[in-house]
């Protein structure tokens, strides 16, 4: 590969003088051709830091968003068991109490209107830990 420090050595001039600057010439323009390739390699070297570095952090980051994914994951499975089981619970008071607790939707919650239910028919007093029992009891 041909430079263009090599192409202006080749270059002959009459005069000597003029032949000297010419080869000064072609040593400082091949000293930042040198200069250039090192600042190259430099720069290359850096990216190539930058590169692993970021590389690093993107797997740690992926790491940590799994651990997260797992625990979200087990998460929304527990509620919908939750859900689940509230579900159950609230249409076995329906049953009992012979009474419709509906749907779930944006007006409605079925699990609210069973507790409604529960405490409407009284059933609640069962529910009432003794101490408060008694003290309902004496104030009757």
């Amino acid at each position: 590969m041909s430079s263009l420090a090599d192409d202006l050595r080749h270059l002959c001039l009459p005069d000597e003088r003029s032949q000297e600057l010419i080869e000064a010439a072609a040593e400082r323009l091949e000293q930042l051709e040198l200069g250039r390739a090192n600042d190259h390699a430099n720069s290359m070297h850096a990216i190539e830091g930058l590169r692993n570095i970021f590389r690093d952090e993107k797997t740690a980051w992926d790491a940590e968003r799994a651990k997260h994914d797992a625990a979200l994951d087990e998460v929304m499975r527990e509620r919908d068991e939750y859900h689940d089981m509230a579900d159950k619970l609230a249409q076995a008071i329906a049953d009992h109490l012979l009474v419709s607790i509906g749907e779930h939707s944006n007006c409605n919650c079925p699990w609210t209107r069973a507790l409604e239910e529960i405490e409407n028919a009284g059933l609640c007093s069962v529910f009432q830990p003794a101490h408060e029992q008694g003290e309902s009891d004496a104030g009757a």
